[in-house]
């Protein structure tokens, strides 16, 4: 009897593990993917954080769950208590990210070079004096543009918008720019 009580709150530890840290590793994500690095997360890095998160869910359950018996009481309700601090922690951060306006972006290692927007674009739902920040200018398409992350998330900036904004070199992360970005907006030679 014993035994089998132990198969199930391990079975029940398991799939609590599984759910909660899911959810809770969504939030996380997308907590820092909003905002706190600027969309220039290691997803990889990321991903792991929530792994060892599982990892530590499963070590404290199972502690919780010997503390509890030894007592006489239910674990279940340890276990419940766990989940629920393994999804909400995340989840107000998620809440708090997106109920505040975005900081100022700050250029990086894959985003180096930074952009204001000297007037509104509200095709793009990008305001004046919003931040974009981006890595290349794109001469070789039509037409030629740049993929940068703004306050509101990842845009592509069309060579016809480029006129709107302004570079902000003293706010680059430190990588020399190629001639195209030294030369924004007028970086590649017009079509005919």
């Amino acid at each position: 009897m014993k035994h089998r009580q132990s198969i199930t709150f391990f079975l029940s530890l398991l799939v609590a593990g599984v759910v909660s840290c899911l959810v809770g590793g969504y939030f996380f994500i997308r907590t820092f993917q909003a905002g706190d690095c600027d969309g220039g997360c290691n997803g990889s890095t990321l991903v792991s954080w929530v792994a060892g998160a599982f990892v530590a869910f499963l070590l404290m359950g199972y502690a919780w769950k010997r503390q509890r018996t030894k007592r006489g009481k239910n674990p279940y309700s340890a276990l419940a208590a766990l989940a629920a601090i393994t999804v909400a922690i995340p989840g107000l951060l998620y809440l708090v990210q997106g109920s505040h306006p975005s900081s100022p972006l700050k250029t990086n290692q894959d985003n180096s070079y930074m952009l204001i927007a000297e007037r509104d674009i509200p095709a793009l739902r990008i305001a004046a004096g919003e931040r974009c920040i981006f890595s290349t200018v794109d001469c070789h398409t039509n037409p030629s543009h740049i993929d940068a992350v703004c306050t509101q998330g990842p845009t592509t900036l069309k060579a016809s918008d480029w006129p709107a904004f302004k570079r902000l070199p003293k706010e680059d992360f430190g990588i020399p720019p190629t001639e195209a970005v030294q030369t924004f907006p007028n970086a590649c030679p017009k079509r005919q």
